[in-house]
């Protein structure tokens, strides 16, 4: 084929050329003389790159009171974030293994969805079955009317019902 291309469709391609990073700064410059480019998130501009920790203070303060915990007890059952998995609270308070200090919620799970046994480096918290059982804060616990889930472990097959 000759250049240039006979297709009408592309015509515009040869009549105006992108502008460029350069040209687009100069443009929003004469428009606004206090225009600076934007900033990258990070250092170097790859986003795959390991950023640095952040300051010390700037993270968000975890509440670990005993005001977290006000109005759970052991035995009151609960569904726990995230999963909403369902069990029993088994311990409230104090744990002095875990990291972070404070006040922490026992749980005894319905299924195995934990991630503990009861058990804080040799000492026994709360007792149940490995992978049944989690340490969580208040915040992520809501305790209320949360039946077991029951499992239907019966054949329901009605073809077998009609025989």
């Amino acid at each position: 084929w000759p250049w240039p291309w006979p297709w009408p469709c592309l015509a515009w391609l040869r009549r105006t050329p992108a502008p460029t990073v350069r040209q687009w700064i100069k443009e929003q410059k004469e428009a606004d003389p206090n225009w600076k480019p934007p900033k990258q998130n990070n250092f170097s501009g790859n986003p795959w790159e390991k950023q640095p920790p952040p300051a010390p203070g700037a993270a968000e303060e975890i509440e670990t009171g005993p005001e977290t915990v006000a109005g759970m007890e052991v035995g009151m059952r609960c569904e726990c974030q995230p999963g909403a998995r369902r069990g029993e609270i088994a311990y409230v308070g104090e744990v002095a293994g875990l990291s972070g200090g404070g006040h922490w919620l026992g749980v005894r799970f319905d299924e195995p969805v934990g991630r503990s046994n009861g058990i804080v480096k040799g000492e026994t918290i709360f007792e149940c079955m490995e992978r049944y059982g989690g340490f969580l804060r208040g915040k992520n616990v809501t305790v209320g009317d949360f039946p077991e889930a029951e499992l239907d472990l019966e054949d329901t097959d009605e073809e077998e019902d009609e025989l």
